[in-house]
């Protein structure tokens, strides 16, 4: 699945950008690619988490941010795209804003 240049690899749960590498978790790939399944739209930590490990027992502990973290360290700058928090609900991928040069 190919998306913005970015592409998931389901057999392997890999992903690339322009062919290079981008090395993954497991949970990570999992993150990544629930995110742009929903694309533009917002997914909460409960989601993530379920989408994770398939429990729906509330966390405490701040485990997805961690993974969102390592997340955005390893595709930021790469394609059109970037990797949202929106306070007190969840994460969001969506289309990258340009910067205005001041």
């Amino acid at each position: 699945m190919e998306f913005g240049g970015l592409e998931l690899d389901y057999i392997t749960l890999s992903a690339s950008y322009e062919g290079d590498t981008i090395p993954l978790t497991r949970s990570e790939w999992i993150i990544l690619e629930c995110l742009r399944r929903h694309f533009g739209e917002v997914v909460t930590r409960q989601e993530l988490l379920y989408a994770i490990s398939g429990t729906t027992v509330p966390i405490k502990t701040r485990t997805i941010d961690v993974h969102i973290s390592s997340l955005r360290r390893k595709i930021y700058g790469l394609g059109p795209f970037a990797l949202l928090g929106v306070y007190g609900k969840g994460y969001r991928l969506s289309k990258r804003t340009k910067e205005k040069n001041s």
